[in-house]
């Protein structure tokens, strides 16, 4: 049940615990590999030395190898699901920090303020001067958040309805951290009203 834990985290920190969790049980299969190997070598020796209960044994053996093998690959499966869901918990969490620096910025670049003498305009203009810098090195930020959501696995294309609606189907369950976000659970339907808020 550990191993396939469909638990992705609620949020960054949370789903670093879980990654910190599913290390140790990565560990602990790994531990466990020599003995599960010793044990079906136990068994296919006394198979070739005809022991009375060879059929049942082998029967035992590939039933241990097939658990063993479905268990790593949920174990996998369940490491590519977590290490998914921080790429997108950071991509959220970077976005939102994004957002926060262009709204810190609102005020400054929607002021009707231009000076009242000279002086107080020339400190108006190295001030937005230094904005203008400011915007040119967040374009590099911005860039590398459009790389980073191009870059997270499981994409889906929107589908599109009869009506000609688009929808996407969420992957994971996320809980807003804002009001301009929305909560959605693993499965649920989400129609998209306008096309650039894929």
């Amino acid at each position: 049940p550990i191993a396939a834990s469909t638990n992705r985290g609620r949020d960054l920190i949370g789903v670093q615990n879980l990654i910190k969790k599913h290390q140790a049980v990565l560990a602990e299969i790994n531990n466990h590999e020599n003995r599960v190997k010793g044990v079906c070598q136990t068994g296919e020796e006394m198979v070739s030395e005809d022991h009375f209960a060879s059929e049942e044994i082998q029967k035992k053996i590939q039933g241990l190898t097939d658990k063993w093998q479905q268990l790593k690959e949920k174990a996998m499966q369940r490491k590519q699901d977590l290490d998914d869901s921080l790429q997108a918990h950071q991509y959220f969490a970077d976005a939102n920090e994004a957002e926060s620096w262009m709204k810190e910025k609102e005020p400054i670049v929607g002021s009707q303020d231009y000076g009242k003498d000279e002086d107080s305009a020339e400190a108006l203009e190295k001030k937005h001067e230094a904005l203008m810098a400011d915007l040119e090195a967040f374009g590099n930020t911005i860039h590398a958040l459009r790389e980073q959501a191009q870059s997270c696995r499981q994409q889906e294309t929107p589908v599109i309805d009869q009506a000609g609606k688009e929808f996407v189907i969420a992957l994971y369950e996320y809980t807003e951290k804002s009001p301009r976000e929305v909560s959605m659970k693993k499965g649920d339907v989400l129609t998209l009203l306008n096309s650039n808020n894929k």
